[in-house]
């Protein structure tokens, strides 16, 4: 059981690290770059009304969290679709398929109960009916976590706990059980690939393989230089997005420009000449909730999302 080549492997251990000594884990990886952060438990993104984007895409490149978007991407996308999630936070990867085997495993009232409304996804209940649709590295995870880490307060110490985040959950199949059954069957089919890569944002053109079909970014623009993410976009539009692929640039919630000024500010306007040098054709997407998302095509011009 224990000469598993994961158990060498410095993202998992750190992983397992920062759970068991909060203490003297002070945000540096002595292995590599990668960060290791609570995950956030939904995305807030509209992505409900995003399905254009992600419809019939057959290879996507997303950032990871909540693993939302990786999940719309099997909701909405082509058969066989083939997605990358990368991101700096190594948790990721466990609680995504932590996510992903407890949809597959339990029905629309029971994930509701645990994951929502009662807000513990994390007890030993849910764990022991998922277990078997993890990979072996997820399952000695969790299964340390739950051995040896026990079963409370779990997801303060797992999953950011901002009300932002909890009370808007975005995604269809979290609000509808018709919804809900299609994700789940489509997981069970497992017609799908799910890769993850554990990289920097600037590290991102460096990890990427290959040409993709949709880049989503999500709101990383706020979190990052200008310069960083104008070299990082444009190597990516260069070298990694498809003829016909698309871009996610960056993202707004409700009446907030992420950019740092008002409404009265023309964010299109704001990338293009900031991050861009004007030399970028970017369409704004206004969704319901005063939400807008910016997207970018290998063409160079949008006219629908």
């Amino acid at each position: 059981m224990f000469d598993k080549e994961y158990l060498n492997n410095p993202d998992y251990n750190m992983a397992l690290e920062k759970f068991f000594e909060p203490s003297l884990y002070n945000g540096n990886n002595p292995y590599r770059n990668g960060t290791i952060d609570r995950a956030y438990p939904f995305s807030n993104e509209r992505l409900c009304d995003m399905a254009k984007l992600f419809r019939n895409k057959k290879r996507v490149l997303t950032v990871g969290s909540s693993g939302d978007q990786a999940l719309n991407s099997i909701y909405y996308g082509a058969k066989d679709v083939d997605i990358t999630i990368m991101d700096a936070d190594i948790f990721t990867k466990y609680y995504v398929d932590y996510k992903i085997a407890t949809i597959k495993n339990l029905d629309f009232d029971t994930f509701t109960k645990f994951f929502i409304d009662f807000e513990k996804p994390f007890i030993y209940n849910v764990h022991k009916k998922i277990f078997q649709d993890m990979d072996e590295e997820s399952q000695a995870f969790w299964a340390t976590i739950f051995l040896e880490g026990g079963d409370t307060e779990l997801r303060q110490r797992l999953l950011k706990t901002n009300d932002l985040f909890d009370e808007q959950i975005q995604s269809e199949f979290y609000k509808s059980e018709r919804a809900y059954k299609t994700l789940q069957h489509k997981l069970r089919q497992g017609n799908y690939s799910l890769n993850y890569e554990t990289a920097e944002f600037n590290e991102f053109p460096q990890a990427a393989e290959g040409k993709y079909d949709l880049i989503m970014l999500s709101n990383i623009y706020d979190y990052v230089s200008d310069s960083e993410f104008k070299k990082v976009v444009n190597s990516l539009h260069a070298n990694n997005l498809s003829p016909n692929g698309k871009i996610q640039l960056h993202y707004i919630f409700g009446c907030y420009d992420s950019v740092g000024v008002d409404d009265t500010i023309n964010t299109v306007e704001y990338l293009k000449q900031r991050v861009f040098d004007g030399k970028k054709t970017i369409k704004e997407h206004r969704l319901k909730e005063n939400c807008k998302t910016y997207i970018m095509s290998k063409s160079l011009d949008i006219h629908e999302m």
